[in-house]
């Protein structure tokens, strides 16, 4: 079932702008600055997943910044979105991919798990804020 989940989350994906939920409450607990904010909710962003033997490639986009890292479950590994750097840790939670993230002493968690739609779903949280986002495959 593990690995099954994560196969079924490769490929390429697509942020249905408007969809999102909860970014403004999200993006000001985090403290982010007004145009991180603003380029999160108005700016198209990709995710590419593939599987590499026991390790994962994720490739990033938001508008032109393309950003590709490659990790393996429940190793850390460092990331830098827009110029904020944060350290991440990935686990299988039955359906659900659930990442640790680590920025400027702030911790936020992360759970990635497809809908009965087809869409896949990122929900992140800090503090009890939640932000949700959105993905259809392409």
């Amino acid at each position: 079932m593990a690995v099954n989940i994560m196969d079924k989350m490769s490929g390429k994906w697509k942020l249905i702008l408007g969809k999102s939920e909860g970014m403004d409450a999200f993006c000001d607990e985090m403290k982010l600055p007004a145009d991180v904010k603003e380029t999160l909710k108005t700016t198209e962003q990709m995710f590419e997943l593939s599987r590499d033997g026991d390790s994962y490639k994720a490739i990033t986009t938001i508008g032109s910044d393309v950003k590709t890292y490659i990790y393996k479950l429940g190793e850390p590994f460092p990331s830098e979105e827009m110029g904020i750097k944060s350290t991440n840790t990935y686990a299988l939670e039955g359906e659900k991919l659930v990442g640790t993230h680590v920025v400027d002493g702030m911790t936020t968690i992360s759970r990635t798990y497809l809908n009965a739609d087809g869409t896949m779903i990122s929900e992140s949280e800090i503090n009890g804020v939640v932000a949700k986002h959105v993905m259809e495959k392409i």
